[in-house]
C-alpha cells in the first residue's frame, strides 16, 4: 500500500505581509490584507497609480492609502479645494477681497476704498 501524507503547504508561511494561508490538497491560497495583492501577497498596491492628487499635487504611496502634498492655494486630501485666501482677511481699511477664480490660486486681489492703495490697501494716499 502506498499512502501519501498530506503536506500542509501553509507550514512554510508562504503568504507575506499578513496574508492568511488556506491549505488545500497539494496547493495553498493566500487571502491578502488590504493594500497587498499577488499569489503570495508580496505586491504592494500603488494607490498613486490612479493619479488621485489633482491641481499639481504630489502623491506619496503608503500601505492601503496615499497622501497628497498640495501646491500653495489648494488643500484637502486630493488637492481639489481651492483655498479662499480672503478668509484670513488680508485687505485693510474697508477694502474688498477677491481670492476665488479667475484669480490665480494662492493669490488674492484687494479692491481699495478711496484714499488707500497698495497690495493690501494699507497705504494712505490722502
Amino acid at each position: 500500500m502506498n499512502f501519501e501524507i498530506e503536506v500542509d503547504e501553509c507550514d512554510e508561511s508562504p503568504c507575506a505581509n499578513g496574508g492568511a494561508c488556506s491549505d488545500y490538497i497539494a496547493y495553498y491560497a493566500c487571502t491578502c490584507v488590504a493594500g497587498y495583492a499577488g499569489e503570495n501577497c508580496a505586491t504592494d498596491i500603488n494607490e498613486c497609480l490612479s493619479s488621485p492628487c489633482v491641481n499639481g499635487g504630489t502623491c506619496t504611496d503608503s500601505i492601503d492609502s496615499f497622501s497628497c502634498s498640495c501646491p500653495a492655494g489648494f488643500s484637502d486630501g486630493t488637492c481639489a479645494t481651492d483655498v479662499d485666501e480672503c478668509s484670513a482677511d488680508p485687505c485693510t481699511n474697508g477694502a474688498e477681497c477677491d481670492g476665488l477664480p479667475p484669480v490665480t490660486p494662492d493669490q488674492y486681489v484687494c479692491s481699495c476704498t478711496a484714499g488707500y492703495a497698495g497690495e493690501n490697501c494699507a497705504t494712505d494716499i490722502d
